[in-house]
């Protein structure tokens, strides 16, 4: 009966040692982790293997510096009808939508679509924008 007793105690707090656990994990997680939808950059230069967008000059998300984009064999950027672009015809100004799951801080020059930063389903914008009036021509 004694060793019941131990044993139904012992198992209790291991119980509760471990939901402690997973609720700071879920916490710690939700804190430092972020997803957003249709994040609009601004393509700067496209160089042969990367693209070097910006943040958009009116946005006031978390992509606000200078980030690159690696051209590969993954890399699939549509069009605004769905189609698939072809990277020969993005220009400078175009301006580019993506979804984003990563880390909330993000330097400027980190790699958007790498193993740290997921950044996916590229989209190229009918807008474009317009660098003489932001000044950044």
């Amino acid at each position: 009966m004694r060793n019941s007793k131990k044993r139904t105690i012992f198992h209790i707090v291991l119980l509760v040692i471990c939901v402690l656990c997973t609720g700071i994990i879920l916490f710690w997680k939700k804190q430092t982790e972020c997803i957003a939808v249709d994040i609009e950059v601004y393509i700067d230069d496209i160089r042969e293997d990367e693209i070097i967008v910006k943040g958009a000059p009116y946005a006031t998300g978390i992509l606000i510096g200078e980030y690159s984009i690696q051209i590969n064999d993954t890399l699939v950027i549509k069009d605004s009808k769905g189609g698939v672009t072809d990277l020969q015809q993005l220009k400078r100004g175009d301006i580019l939508l993506f979804d984003y799951h990563g880390p909330w801080e993000l330097r400027d020059g980190t790699l958007l679509n790498g193993k740290i930063t997921y950044a996916y389903n590229f989209r190229i914008s009918d807008d474009k924008l317009n660098l003489k009036y932001w000044r950044l021509e």
